[in-house]
């Protein structure tokens, strides 16, 4: 039963502000521009020493400043809280790496741009941590330190995390420059116009390598990770920490993709799939476990972009309750809920039942549930959805309005250009951080 009506894709997209893009490609596990000249890799190496990676510690220092392993529990209950979600503690071994691995950057981010005579300051950075935390926690920066610390995190991290924004990227607007031609931009809108009515399918994979040698135990892998998610575990955690493409660091999302871009398995696979639906197919390399998220036509008017205003009312019912009571409590509810003409009605019917409202006047169709998005985009105004139960207790959902969805029309120049140019700046910033890596100082303790 859904408790509260919430718009959580706001809360996503400004969880996703937070992250640095990486450009995403499927099955793209490494840039050919990445790969160093003259590096000649000996057969047979032999170590010495003591080369056990579980002998480390989660600190570092980068050109001698420190990263602590409080820094790397802080910045993993903030991803957490951030991203609305859980992990079991193997899931957290694998992300405080990567969450160290992130710190790390971050820390050269704001070296080079200190380097670079790049100021933000103090005051600034509060300034944005204000909006972000309103953005993502939905509470005033002066509630913002009391609450990190209870979810585990800090105030400082959370400040960190913006001071890296900000300096990376003012650092970034100084010294990439990128250029995207008029032509290029022309022949977009183009292929648009030739491409419209055809379907767009936003697809998230975890891609796995193989080879002759480990084929079997990869595909076992895979079919231990497929079940995992068919129980309600996390695309997006099981992505970033199987997955060798570099969506993973997306949480294995590709976006928006024509079949016509993706291996010949992949696109034939898409065409046989309903949105939430799972399947691994076999690619060149490897294979991939696919989820197709949702599907648009091109230039195409999608009903499910209606602004519905939603109106709920929830009744609890305690579980030791008398069977032959929750009967009659239900059919009782269903039968008022039903009578209801109207969303004028529903404080007075949710009153009769002791029930509680919740209301969102501005909730996008396709941001429902798959099952009651159909419900919804199929009532009249004023009308009432059936009964829903579980385990609490019934909700049932109330259609107060519904504003169409404006009609589609090809982007503009400047809308083809901006997400280009972006592109182009996420592979140059990948370039420049990449060089930073390389020339740092790191020790690990």
């Amino acid at each position: 039963m859904i408790k509260k009506i919430q718009a959580s894709s706001k809360a996503i997209a400004a969880s996703v502000a937070l992250l640095i893009a990486l450009p995403t490609s499927a099955q793209t596990v490494q840039d050919e521009n990445n790969i160093e000249a003259g590096l000649e890799l000996p057969n047979g190496q032999k170590f010495f020493g003591n080369v056990d990676p579980n002998t480390r510690r989660a600190t570092a220092i980068v050109n001698g400043e420190i990263l602590t392993g409080t820094d790397v529990e802080h910045r993993l209950s903030l991803l957490l809280s951030i991203q609305n979600a859980s992990a079991s503690e193997e899931e957290k071994k694998q992300l405080r790496s990567q969450i160290l691995a992130d710190l790390i950057d971050e820390t050269l981010q704001i070296q080079e741009a200190r380097a670079n005579e790049i100021e933000v300051t103090r005051d600034e950075v509060i300034r944005r941590a204000e909006r972000r935390a309103l953005e993502i926690f939905r509470r005033p920066i002066t509630e913002l330190p009391t609450y990190l610390k209870e979810i585990g995190s800090s105030h400082e991290s959370f400040i960190r995390l913006v001071e890296g924004q900000l300096a990376w990227n003012r650092l970034l607007a100084r010294n990439v420059r990128v250029n995207v031609s008029e032509q290029e931009v022309n022949a977009i809108l183009d292929k648009l116009k030739a491409d419209k009515g055809k379907t767009e399918y936003r697809v998230s994979e975890i891609y796995l390598s193989y080879n002759a040698q480990n084929q079997d135990a990869v595909v076992e892998t895979s079919k231990k990770i497929l079940e995992n998610l068919q129980q309600g575990g996390s695309f997006a955690n099981l992505a970033q920490r199987f997955s060798e493409a570099t969506t993973s660091s997306q949480g294995g999302d590709l976006g928006f993709v024509r079949p016509d871009v993706l291996p010949e398995s992949m696109a034939q696979a898409l065409t046989t799939l309903e949105i939430g639906q799972l399947i691994t197919v076999p690619v060149p390399g490897g294979l991939s476990i696919m989820l197709l998220t949702d599907k648009k036509q091109i230039l195409t008017t999608d009903i499910r972009d209606s602004i519905l205003s939603l109106k709920q009312i929830s009744l609890i019912i305690p579980q030791d309750t008398d069977q032959s009571i929750i009967v009659s409590t239900i059919e009782n509810f269903d039968a008022k809920t039903r009578s209801i003409k109207g969303c004028g009605q529903v404080e007075e019917v949710a009153a009769t039942f002791n029930g509680e409202v919740g209301s969102n006047p501005n909730l996008v169709a396709k941001d429902l549930p798959q099952g009651l998005q159909d419900i919804m985009l199929n009532l009249q105004i004023g009308q009432t959805t059936q009964v829903f139960r579980d385990v609490n207790g019934v909700t049932v959902f109330i259609l107060c309005g519904r504003d169409q969805p404006k009609e589609a029309t090809l982007p503009t120049f400047d809308e083809i250009r901006g997400p280009l140019e972006n592109e182009r700046i996420d592979r140059r910033a990948n370039i420049y951080l990449r060089d930073l890596r390389r020339d740092a100082i790191i020790e690990y303790n």
